[in-house]
């Protein structure tokens, strides 16, 4: 799969609906989401996540599903509750194309951008207007997930709209947050051996999500496609 046919990937997954329609069955939660408001929406996300936890038989049946990234718009959940309508605007969407031009004119080898194109695919399914709220103790969004804390000791999501023009213009400011990525992480512009060594590097030393060995073998082999 190259980069043509990337561009028509949806974050909607047959394979994750079958599996909620398994734990909706038995009575799973999986939140206030989707056309019926009855969690069938085919994204994957925490309630989705959750519910597999409790029911192991039904998890193991659909491990395709489950090694899938979150969907940005999925639902997420916050302090009170349910978030509904995690942003993925098409206004902000971003031509992996146009990012991987850009950050050749910035001088990446190939290896260094493909592994910062499937990382942005997972973060954001190159949506760089993306915005949650409540993102895991905080606000997040752009490109690459950039995120705050509500105590204050994570900040890369208000640096990265500070350094992009402020509040009203990052989300239309994609060249900015890659400027910001590459400088925030000390991404290696050359030197990667292979495509997937180099989303490895990306997920594991700046991304650092809570299941980082899944989402570095995810990323890793998807970076393969943009090589």
């Amino acid at each position: 799969m190259k980069i043509r046919e990337i561009l028509h990937e949806s974050s909607f997954s047959s394979d994750v609906l079958e599996l909620q329609k398994e734990l909706k069955d038995v009575g799973a939660d999986l939140g206030p989401f989707g056309p019926k408001r009855d969690g069938l929406d085919g994204l994957m996300g925490p309630y989705t996540r959750r519910a597999s936890k409790k029911f192991p038989d039904i998890a193991k049946k659909h491990e395709d599903a489950l090694n899938q990234p979150d969907a940005p718009q999925a639902g997420q959940m916050g302090p009170n509750g349910p978030i509904i309508g995690s942003q993925k605007s098409g206004k902000y969407f971003v031509d992996p194309r146009d990012i991987k031009a850009y950050l050749k004119d910035q001088g990446l080898d190939k290896n260094s951008i493909a592994g910062l194109l499937a990382n942005a695919k997972a973060e954001s399914s190159f949506n760089a207007g993306v915005y949650v709220s409540n993102d895991v103790n905080g606000p997040g969004g752009g490109l690459f997930g950039f995120h705050d804390t509500f105590d204050g000791r994570v900040h890369n999501f208000t640096d990265m709209v500070n350094a992009c023009g402020g509040e009203k213009h990052w989300q239309e400011n994609w060249k900015g947050q890659l400027d910001f990525a590459l400088r925030a992480s000390g991404y290696p512009k050359r030197g990667f051996s292979s495509p997937g060594e180099a989303a490895d590097w990306f997920v594991r030393k700046y991304e650092r999500p809570a299941n980082v060995n899944r989402q570095a073998a995810i990323r890793s082999r998807d970076a393969e496609n943009y090589a």
